[in-house]
């Protein structure tokens, strides 16, 4: 699945959109070319002049923030939609066949749920390709944001469920560790029948594409222990599917695990559909 072109979105004139540019550009490190960097604008009630206008000074701003990225020897196309957010990154995502978009998260705060309602969590749920989220607070305390993205591959943390959504998750972890000389750690929470073998031999798809694969089996609350592990591990990202089929893994993405691991992983999340 491998990744080229990246929809990176923002809000010019944020205190953030310089924090997102400092990350994005990491993702030359994993092998992304393109950037769509994207700014949706909020036009209703407004004249088509004042539109027109206010679009122009965007984009002008737009392309002044993209100037590190092509820095970082990444092509970079600005787009400057107006409408409802959600609806106009989907389309970009679907018209441009983007292979990934990143998002910015405040993280833990109250209103962060509110944003992720309604504009994170609705990407995560109904696009096509991956999302990569990173926590403001992550890339504001980083000495170098773009080691975020940069160095996301080395370890990563992988749950499963055994269900279809996780085994496409692992194949994107191994993915990423196999360009990254990286390495994968499989976890499952739970008391799963055959948990062990069937863990063992997905470790073993990892073996067979040079990465080294390991896997851990938990008990206790499925985000408590994810998170922890993750810590434990020393883990620099967390892949995990979109669905699973337990009870509890059955939350994702619009429940309250997806929600935890959104606000409260110390690593950038990559959510695969």
């Amino acid at each position: 699945m491998g990744i080229r072109t990246v929809l990176v979105h923002t809000a010019v004139g944020s205190p953030e959109a310089t924090l997102v540019v400092a990350a994005a550009r990491g993702l030359a490190g994993l092998g992304v070319k393109k950037i769509v960097f994207a700014c949706v604008l909020d036009a209703s009630g407004l004249e088509g002049p004042v539109i027109m206008a206010k679009v122009d000074r965007t984009m002008a701003d737009l392309r002044g923030l993209a100037a590190p990225l092509e820095g970082a020897g990444l092509e970079v196309e600005c787009r400057v939609p107006t409408g409802e957010a959600e609806h106009e990154l989907l389309s970009i995502s679907a018209e441009d066949g983007v292979d990934a978009i990143l998002s910015g998260t405040h993280g833990k705060s109250s209103v962060e749920r509110l944003l992720i309602g309604s504009v994170s969590e609705a990407l995560c749920a109904q696009a096509s390709v991956p999302n990569v989220v990173v926590r403001f607070d992550h890339m504001r305390e980083a000495e170098d944001p773009s080691r975020l993205l940069s160095g996301f591959a080395e370890r990563l943390l992988v749950p499963t469920d055994f269900s279809d959504a996780a085994d496409r998750a692992l194949d994107a972890a191994i993915e990423f560790a196999a360009r990254a000389d990286g390495r994968v750690i499989l976890a499952h929470v739970g008391t799963t029948r055959d948990a062990g073998a069937r863990l063992r031999e997905r470790s073993e798809r990892g073996a067979a594409e040079g990465v080294d694969a390991v896997y851990v089996m938990r008990e206790g609350g499925v985000a408590e222990t994810l998170l922890t592990e993750a810590a434990e591990q020393g883990a620099t990202g967390i892949v995990m599917g979109t669905r699973g089929v337990g009870s509890a893994w059955g939350e994702l993405v619009l429940g309250s695990l997806s929600l935890t691991l959104l606000r409260e992983a110390d690593v950038p999340l990559m959510i695969v559909p």
